[in-house]
């Protein structure tokens, strides 16, 4: 059986090696895994993302969480997205007569772009029933759970 040290080394493993569409990963994002006698729960902090521009998907035991994080302008009359290249996303309006170049900001110390999580599910897979799977997405914090199956059907097999 899987232990938590484990499971934790294959994140790590896998997020090193995982990068799909040849996207440069900008972002990683914090996560907690519990392990109970009947669930299995993931906890990933995903502040500031857009439920819509998250996507989770199970492939072949890996559980990968994939998105992207926009920046955005604040100002008192626009508010546009600004992609992970800096490139807007929306056009400012001309009458207030605030271009990007004129913001200027005196500490940014936040991350944007493409994310990308993965997990191997290997050392639990057999013990999930991938039909309770359940994401919920509330504050930033996106959470996944799994329901255990019931392993206690222990049987008696006689021998002919």
């Amino acid at each position: 059986m899987a232990t938590l040290y484990d499971i934790f080394n294959e994140i790590n493993n896998k997020n090193q090696e995982n990068v799909s569409n040849n996207k440069k990963i900008e972002i990683i994002p914090d996560m907690d895994v519990t392990v109970t006698d009947d669930m299995f729960l993931l906890n990933v902090e995903l502040a500031g993302v857009n439920k819509k521009d998250i996507q989770i998907e199970i492939k072949d035991s890996i559980l990968c969480i994939q998105g992207e994080k926009y920046r955005s302008i604040n100002n008192k009359n626009n508010s546009p997205q600004i992609d992970s290249n800096n490139k807007v996303k929306e056009k400012l309006d001309k009458s207030p007569k605030t271009t990007i170049n004129e913001t200027k900001k005196f500490i940014s110390e936040r991350s944007f772009g493409h994310f990308e999580k993965y997990l191997d599910l290997t050392p639990v897979f057999y013990q999930l029933d991938l039909n309770t799977v359940d994401a919920q997405f509330e504050d930033g914090l996106l959470t996944i759970t799994v329901k255990k199956t019931d392993l206690s059907n222990n049987i008696k097999i006689e021998i002919n």
